[in-house]
């Protein structure tokens, strides 16, 4: 397949002095680049589980009729992956988030409305 990301755990051991400060950086490797280097774990595992849906997207796509460059056809997969809840929601898989109404907003008083304050001190 096109995509494929592995997530590769590295230590940078950094000498200042008698201390030494050891940073775990988590990087994501696709098709032999890194496109991603991150201390967090969760953000690099985000990363790539939705590299994982674009490469399920890309050999979807590649199965249609439809004509496209693997250039075309990697960019589309990984859009379509990055905007997976509107997709869904497009789908019916998933219903769309609620926004908040203005009578749900909490009212706000005006500056005309509220009343000087009676020890204001001029200056």
């Amino acid at each position: 397949m096109y995509h494929r990301a592995f997530k590769i755990l590295t230590t940078h051991k950094i000498l200042w002095g008698n201390n030494m400060t050891v940073e775990t950086r988590y990087m994501v490797i696709r098709n032999g680049d890194e496109v991603m280097s991150t201390t967090d774990k969760k953000e690099a595992d985000k990363y790539d589980q939705m590299l994982d849906m674009a490469d399920a997207l890309f050999a979807i796509i590649g199965r249609s009729d439809i004509e496209l460059t693997d250039a075309d056809r990697d960019s589309l997969s990984i859009y379509l992956a990055q905007n997976k809840e509107d997709v869904l929601v497009a789908l019916g898989a998933k219903r769309p988030k609620k926004k908040t109404s203005a009578k749900s907003a909490p009212k706000l008083k005006t500056v005309e409305s509220i009343p000087p304050a009676q020890d204001a001190v001029n200056l």
